[in-house]
């Protein structure tokens, strides 16, 4: 992992910043850096279990509540993830008593449990009441259609912007 310290700033809520499916922890380095110039430290790391041969949403929500405690102590939390991040995002938030919002870029929404698709940003965002926050692009098969709009629908603090003509 990597962790973004800010040059000076209040010790405000620290961000986890978390990549999509197949992809890694460059991805979202740039906005780490972005947040960091902000005063908030941010750490991104690469997903353990977010491949073809093993995909596990549930194992990498845990570890990102894991390198949240350990960065920072404990303290208030906004999880950050993009496509299939934004979904473990979301899940990390609801079993993190120190989350305060979740910020979805292009969340993706669909687990496969060998049964068929379980829907875990869906389950766990209703039963939590801090902001859940997102940014959409236009529905296509790489955001699954806008599947993720559901689950700001359904959470209580549920809010997605939509950016027209966007890819």
């Amino acid at each position: 992992c990597t962790l973004f310290e800010p040059l000076n700033g209040p010790n405000t809520a620290h961000l986890i910043l978390t990549h999509g499916f197949l992809r890694d922890q460059g991805i979202m380095s740039g906005l780490a850096q972005h947040y960091a110039s902000w005063g908030l430290k941010g750490v991104t790391m690469n997903l353990l279990n977010s491949s073809i041969i093993n995909n596990n949403p549930l194992q990498d929500a845990e570890d990102l509540n894991w390198i949240s405690d350990e960065i920072g102590g404990g303290g208030p939390v906004i999880y950050v993830g993009h496509s299939a991040g934004g979904m473990r995002s979301v899940v990390a938030a609801a079993q993190d008593s120190e989350s305060v919002a979740v910020l979805g870029l292009d969340l993706v929404d669909a687990s496969d449990n060998g049964w068929g698709d379980i829907y875990l940003a869906l389950e766990n965002a209703s039963s939590i009441s801090i902001p859940i926050w997102g940014l959409m692009a236009e529905l296509s098969s790489c955001n699954a259609d806008g599947n993720g709009l559901d689950v700001y629908n359904a959470a209580e603090g549920g809010n997605a912007i939509r950016i027209t003509e966007s890819d």
